[in-house]
């Protein structure tokens, strides 16, 4: 009899028969001593409410020791303790904003205006002939703000240093992306440097210290790549992540290395992507997890969310509810106090990411691994066992959880449908030495695919699976 190991990397996309591998909520580990397998497979970070706002979060930022979040029309502050305080009000009630500091002033664009609180005043909206109303990003950079203007395709809008309300804007501190004629969609900062997104290329400007206008562009830096969804970008492992594409069209997901953009999407993932009617409201989070560096990509219309582990450069699919398809609640995230929060994408609740809760603010969380094809180059094959080595004794005291079950269910045709579902118990609290999580008697077939799917709120954490295999010959 033979093992054969039942997890890789790949994700279901264009073709069952190639992979219809799939792991949700869930991310590997690879373990360099090999000591129970070279993959460990743990369950993401669940949540619990932390505040709540009157609806649903636009943006937000860490200023003056709080969380300062707009949600409708309202602008607020969120404490440590989650004490909400109202704090100003914009003229617009829905859509992303963008907002970052100089330190002293917190500004905001909202699409139609700017806006600054420095503490204690709100200013709503700035009023300055110069200032560059209808931008949806802001930027920092060397004491300046940096905004897109809209208006004039390609330009952006630099503050005056160290800028306060108040203070008027250079009508001539006005910079241009002019490499190509694509429009000019956000502007970021990284590494000491401006980049200015368009929708067909990337450029790098630097501050060369000249005024009014202190920025100009590194020509031999421009990228024939453009930005495909204006709120995918993140920072992300010491750079940024984005939805792009190219002039041959596609779409991938990019990390940039220095001024390069590489593609870090695997084929399986740019596969959904050419098939997703829409992937211009595409949004996309980032945080640190456990040594793990995440960028979660959610695409709204198609109501799928992407999750790519930058340590181990492995995607899988986060999702919010125990249906076997759909989103990730996370709209939002930010990092407060060394804690991590996100924001509902349907509602004013802000959540606390925690690996010490197994549900989604009470509600069940699913975890899900979808196996690679086990065969024996198309030969008839028994799987007499299968059988995972995870964490046991994980069960509650009482109520759902108290039992907890691995279900299993089979596909015998390709992965295109699976069979039943079969529990596997996990252990009772306490029962640190079995039951055993193993099923038997899985019939012949030439191709099997196994789905474990868990839905008790306990810990997730598998070492190893294989499936025992008895060849039948052809």
């Amino acid at each position: 009899m033979k093992q054969i190991q039942l997890f890789g990397s790949g994700v279901s996309s264009k073709s069952l028969i190639v992979t219809d591998q799939r792991r949700v909520n869930c991310y590997y580990e690879k373990r360099d001593d090999g000591e129970k397998g070279k993959i460990a497979v743990f369950g993401t970070p669940n949540y619990n409410l932390f505040a709540n706002l009157p609806s649903i979060v636009r943006g937000w930022w860490v200023f003056k020791n709080n969380i300062v979040a707009v949600a409708g029309s309202g602008a607020y502050t969120i404490s440590a303790l989650g004490v909400v305080t109202s704090i100003g009000t914009l003229q617009t009630s829905a859509g992303l904003v963008s907002m970052v500091d100089n330190g002293v002033l917190l500004f905001i664009v909202d699409g139609t205006k700017c806006y600054g609180w420095d503490g204690t005043t709100f200013t709503s909206p700035i009023t300055d002939a110069n200032i560059p109303n209808g931008a949806t990003t802001v930027a920092y950079n060397d004491t300046f703000f940096i905004c897109e203007t809209p208006s004039v395709n390609g330009q952006y809008a630099v503050s005056p240093s160290f800028y306060t309300v108040g203070t008027a804007w250079n009508a001539l501190a006005i910079g241009n992306a002019s490499s190509n004629p694509d429009p000019l969609l956000a502007v970021d900062t990284d590494h000491g440097f401006l980049i200015p997104w368009g929708s067909s290329s990337i450029e790098f400007h630097q501050d060369v210290g000249t005024s009014p206008l202190p920025y100009t562009p590194i020509v031999s830096a421009t990228q024939q790549v453009g930005l495909a969804a204006k709120f995918s970008r993140a920072k992300f492992d010491n750079t940024m992540a984005f939805l792009g594409t190219n002039l041959q069209g596609g779409y991938s997901v990019y990390k940039l290395f220095g001024f390069q953009p590489f593609v870090i999407s695997s084929r399986d993932i740019d596969a959904y992507l050419v098939n997703f009617s829409t992937v211009s409201d595409a949004t996309a989070i980032s945080y640190m997890w456990d040594g793990h560096a995440f960028y979660l990509l959610t695409f709204p219309s198609a109501g799928r969310s992407f999750l790519y582990d930058g340590t181990t450069n492995v995607w899988s699919e986060q999702q919010s509810g125990t249906g076997l398809i759909g989103r990730y609640v996370g709209n939002l995230a930010i990092v407060f106090n060394g804690q991590v929060y996100i924001s509902d994408y349907s509602n004013g609740n802000i959540y606390q990411l925690s690996d010490q809760v197994f549900t989604d603010n009470g509600n069940a969380c699913m975890r899900l691994i979808q196996t690679r094809h086990i065969h024996d180059g198309g030969n008839m094959m028994a799987i007499d066992e299968v059988f995972l080595d995870l964490e046991t004794g994980v069960g509650l005291q009482s109520g759902q959880g108290s039992n907890p079950q691995i279900m299993v269910s089979v596909s015998k045709d390709g992965g295109r449908t699976f069979g039943n579902e079969r529990l596997m118990s996990i252990g009772m609290v306490g029962q640190y030495k079995g039951p055993r999580a193993t099923l038997r008697r899985f019939g012949a077939a030439r191709d099997f695919v196994f789905r474990f799917r868990m839905t008790d709120p306990v810990k997730f954490a598998v070492t190893y699976g294989a499936a025992v295999q008895r060849g039948l010959g052809k």
